[in-house]
């Protein structure tokens, strides 16, 4: 019997016939077809074909503010706003500084019961004056827009816009006689 031998990238010298022998029954081991007393073999899973990309498409709603996250009181001349710091309901606390009431930023924080706390006049924050027949109403937007982590572009929620409505009515019956009693 002649034996062919060659040599291999690494600097081996290989004895052809043996190696291929060695191949294939690796190869058979491989597939399954033979057994080592002794020995199982686990299943084989065939190797993924790494030329077709799999796209898994997964659905997901957008948060949306819980709608007792924020409470308004429109005063006379001011609005005051608490706006709880768990505002999407996820249990995640958002910063002071992701969040504004038109361009201004929160007042105080009251940290025991987790809000934030804004003030500003009517026409202040950004707010728009809107009149109808019998009210004035003053819009405001609370703007909620997280921050990336670090100097990653992770970002771990979802951005939020609350409006707010003040409603004033128009017609008022204003006198400037003094009351007599009688």
């Amino acid at each position: 019997m002649t034996y062919l031998h060659g040599k291999i990238n690494v600097g081996l010298t290989v004895d052809w016939p043996v190696y291929e022998g060695v191949k294939s029954r690796i190869r058979e081991l491989m597939e399954g077809r033979v057994r080592i007393p002794g020995f199982t073999q686990a299943p084989v899973t065939p190797s993924p074909n790494l030329r077709e990309p799999k796209v898994h498409t997964i659905a997901v709603e957008p948060l949306t503010p819980n709608p007792n996250a924020v409470k308004a009181h429109c005063g006379e001349s001011s609005v005051q706003l608490e706006v709880d710091m768990d505002l999407l309901g996820i249990g995640h606390l958002i910063q002071p500084s992701e969040i504004t009431l038109g361009g201004c930023g929160p007042v105080d924080q009251d940290g025991s019961a987790q809000v934030l706390l804004f003030e500003t006049e009517l026409h202040g924050c950004g707010s728009v004056l809107a009149m109808t027949e019998d009210s004035l109403v003053y819009t405001f937007v609370l703007n909620y827009q997280p921050r990336a982590l670090g100097a990653t572009p992770i970002i771990r929620t979802s951005s939020a816009v609350v409006g707010i409505q003040c409603h004033y009515m128009r017609l008022h019956n204003v006198s400037s006689n003094a009351l007599k009693l009688t």
